[in-house]
C-alpha cells in the first residue's frame, strides 16, 4: 500500500488518471516481493486455482470488447459448467471462500 500511495501521488498529479493506473502496475512489483517472501516461510500454491482463474479471466476482458467478439469471453466458463469435474471443484472453491468469510472473529458473540 506504501508503495502505491508513494507512486500514486506524483503520478496522478501529471498523468490524472491513467497515472493511477501506472502506480498500479508499480504496486505489483511490491506484491510479487511479498509473495516471494510469504513462500520462504509457508508453503503456497495456487495450483489447485489454476482453472477457477482460467475461467474468470477472459470475463473481465469482457466489457472491453464489442458485442460479437465479446461474447467468446463467456466460452471458458461455458466449458467450465459443462465438465462435471472442473464445476465440482469450482463450487468446492466457492465453499471453501464462503465459509472463510463467514467466521466471526474470536471473542464475538453469536447474534
Amino acid at each position: 500500500m506504501l508503495l502505491l500511495a508513494a507512486a500514486a501521488i506524483p503520478l496522478v498529479w501529471r498523468y490524472g488518471v491513467d497515472g493511477f493506473g501506472y502506480a498500479s502496475l508499480i504496486a505489483l512489483a511490491d506484491l510479487v516481493f511479498l509473495d516471494w517472501k510469504v513462500r520462504q516461510e509457508v508453503a503456497v500454491s495456487y495450483r489447485r486455482y489454476l482453472p477457477l482463474t482460467a475461467v474468470m479471466a477472459p470475463l473481465v476482458a469482457f466489457p472491453l470488447l464489442s458485442f460479437p467478439l465479446s461474447l467468446v469471453m463467456f466460452a471458458p466458463a461455458v466449458v467450465f459448467l459443462i465438465v462435471p469435474s472442473t464445476r465440482r471443484q469450482g463450487i468446492q472453491q466457492i465453499m471453501v471462500v464462503r465459509s472463510a468469510l463467514s467466521r466471526r472473529p474470536v471473542g464475538q458473540a453469536p447474534a
